[in-house]
């Protein structure tokens, strides 16, 4: 297992102070809505729809062949999962209806699945016969990443909880696969996601240095901030300890500029981080009992999404679903 490297490029208080400096009252107001869940959403009409669907296209008729090599090739050999696994509608909607960005994410989107999926990146989305790997079910039993009931504003919640990593069977790469795997079903389940965004809420009791990768911090935020058609609107790290806090200034330099204005430390006891996350929009019932939440899920879900899995794939073959 690769140790954390403490002495990676870091974001420094420096930095924090002249990246505030440079931002725009825009972008403060931006970030402020984003928190608290109150940005606006465009109206999506039809002739809207269709008529941006169509810019879009334009824009990634645009981009140059050799910056969208993957997503060309998932066009020829996969076609009907790029339509229903990377819909341009996602994603122009992830991006509040402007073209060329929604364009720019799309590619990106199908450059990450390849480098998260590698061979298996241009089959279906699947536990069985598909682009997760053998070793991934047992992997997402972990409870490492859920996906929590929606916040306040109708927003998806995903909890990742390097706690639950076990240190002895260490995979980070199938830990960014189940993150993909389980925000996908969450968008197939409820497509307004796209436009209200993601909440990310990281506890960080009993985190030691060796349940993280800086590499594939980075390969997760960057899903999150780039590529997925899901905004991820807030980062709310928990009950951070002394070293989570030794560790956070490599972590905030791999989150990139957006993510780093939109995360915000919870710290006290768990009735003080509760009562703050509260004011974001996540309510004590929905929230794991690690923070103090009453939430709780059944790991028969996994079961019963292999069998709706398997019976699509049955569809698939008989030529009854596209």
């Amino acid at each position: 297992m690769q140790a954390f490297s403490f002495s990676a490029p870091r974001f420094t208080d420096e930095d924090e102070a002249r990246e505030l400096a440079e931002m725009t009252e825009e972008e403060r107001l931006e970030v402020q809505q984003d928190l608290y869940g109150t940005h606006v959403e465009l109206e999506e009409t039809n002739d809207l729809r269709e008529r941006l669907l169509e810019e879009m296209q334009t824009c990634l008729d645009a981009i140059p062949d050799d910056d969208k090599r993957v997503y060309l090739e998932a066009c020829q050999v996969c076609p009907r999962i790029v339509t229903s696994e990377s819909a341009p509608i996602r994603f122009l909607r992830c991006e509040n209806y402007q073209p060329e960005r929604a364009a720019q994410r799309l590619v990106k989107y199908w450059d990450y699945r390849k480098r998260v999926f590698q061979d298996n990146a241009f089959q279906r989305l699947r536990l069985e016969e598909g682009a997760m790997y053998p070793e991934d079910e047992s992997i997402l039993r972990w409870r490492h990443s859920e996906i929590l009931p929606d916040d306040r504003n109708g927003r998806m919640v995903l909890s990742h909880d390097r706690s639950h990593f076990k240190l002895d069977k260490m995979n980070h790469p199938s830990v960014i696969r189940c993150v993909w795997y389980i925000i996908h079903l969450s968008l197939d389940q409820n497509e307004e996601y796209c436009r209200r965004g993601l909440v990310m809420l990281a506890p960080s009791q009993n985190t030691v240095p060796q349940h993280f990768s800086r590499k594939h911090i980075k390969i997760l935020y960057t899903s999150l901030r780039d590529c997925l058609p899901v905004k991820c609107r807030a980062v709310h790290a928990c009950h951070p300890t002394v070293v989570t806090d030794l560790m956070l200034p490599v972590i905030r330099q791999v989150m990139g500029r957006d993510l780093r204005r939109r995360w915000y430390k919870h710290c006290g006891s768990k009735g003080e981080v509760l009562q703050t996350l509260s004011e974001y929009g996540l309510e004590k019932e929905n929230l794991p009992k690690k923070l103090g939440g009453t939430w709780a899920r059944s790991l028969e879900w996994i079961d019963e999404q292999k069998g709706l899995e398997r019976a699509r794939a049955t569809e698939e073959l008989e030529g009854e679903v596209p």
